[in-house]
């Protein structure tokens, strides 16, 4: 595997460490920054894309659970009600590409197209 691409700004970083047909790097930055805005983010979000082995690697590391999964998410600690002190990181999530990929598969088995 050679290197992760990284590209972001202040409010978002993607790492791309496992590329998908059909997802381009600046697509998945457009993706990230919309979802970010529509869910009233405030504060950086971290995005990963990877294969299975470093997911359940994460899972393993953070949830104790020994398998892959599709998506894991990392909120941020909130400051307290009446904090002034500024949110820096949203949250992070982690994706398998390679179960995203096979989850895409059996949805359009069944129709569903993205």
């Amino acid at each position: 595997m050679g290197p992760p691409f990284t590209f972001g700004v202040e409010e978002y970083l993607v790492i791309l460490q496992k590329r998908v047909t059909g997802v381009s790097e600046r697509g998945l930055e457009r993706f990230v920054l919309r979802a970010r805005r529509a869910a009233g983010l405030r504060g950086r979000v971290n995005v990963l894309v990877t294969g299975s082995a470093a997911v359940r690697s994460l899972n393993r590391a953070f949830r104790s659970h020994d398998k892959a999964t599709d998506v894991l998410s990392f909120p941020s600690a909130l400051p307290s009600k009446g904090s002034r002190k500024a949110v820096l990181l949203a949250g992070e999530i982690a994706i398998s590409a390679d179960i995203a990929v096979q989850t895409a598969r059996v949805a359009k088995s069944f129709g569903f197209t993205p």
